[in-house]
């Protein structure tokens, strides 16, 4: 049997998910307006893509508000969990050009897979491997089994901020200052045969968790920072 159907939200939730998600992607787009951007090493995207046709963008979860302007309209689907949280989350990035599928590692991942492997025939897909309770900078395994079956690469980016504000959430979410520069660093492409066996996995997965916090000390010394201390 499938899963059963969620029952309907009351109206006055719904406008406020519609509402928050509006407001919210119009507030995103002014923001990261006012940033002073240095992209490093995006030829890693575009041969990728040349190659391949489409990619699976990975970043860490705190790094989330980055990519969502970089990769709008483009009609990439990225994974969302199924938390209210979240569903503000969907609702914003809808207005962005972004397709959300919903689900993670934890709560409907297997749904969640078998549609991020669908739509990876037509579309970029994106995901936040340490996503969405944690632990932060810990890639999950499910990255690895999507980037297995769809046969696309992994691409990993990072960013780092001059100046930005922390959350106090589990990810350290970050928020840059306005007016902040920002570098953004992509790093070489990670791809799984169809018959990768454990060992396989367990390598990209050490490998994807590294360069990410590689890439992302490499895009704080590109704003001026030091390495991020864990």
């Amino acid at each position: 049997m499938g899963r059963p159907e969620k029952p309907a939200r009351p109206f006055l939730q719904e406008l406020k998910f519609d509402l928050v998600g509006a407001v919210g992607a119009y507030l995103h787009l002014g923001w990261m307006t006012s940033l002073r951007w240095t992209t490093i090493d995006k030829r890693h995207f575009f041969d990728a893509r040349r190659r391949y046709g489409h990619v699976i963008v990975v970043f860490w979860h705190g790094q989330l508000l980055v990519p969502a302007f970089l990769g709008r309209n483009w009609g990439v689907h990225v994974l969302i969990s199924e938390s209210d949280d979240g569903e503000y989350v969907a609702r914003l990035v809808s207005h962005l050009g972004f397709s959300a599928v919903r689900g993670s590692a934890t709560r409907g991942g297997r749904g969640a897979l078998r549609k991020l492997v669908r739509a990876g025939r037509t579309s970029h897909l994106a995901v936040a491997p340490d996503g969405p309770v944690g632990p932060r900078h810990k890639v999950h395994v499910g990255t690895i089994f999507l980037a297995r079956m769809t046969g696309l690469p992994l691409l990993p980016i990072a960013s780092a901020a001059r100046w930005c504000c922390r959350a106090s959430s589990w990810d350290r979410f970050e928020i840059p200052v306005p007016g902040s520069r920002v570098a953004v660093v992509a790093g070489e492409p990670i791809v799984l045969p169809a018959d990768a066996d454990g060992d396989a996995r367990r390598q990209a997965q050490v490998r994807l968790e590294e360069s990410l916090n590689a890439l992302t000390d490499r895009a704080r010394a590109a704003v001026g920072l030091p390495p991020e201390s864990e």
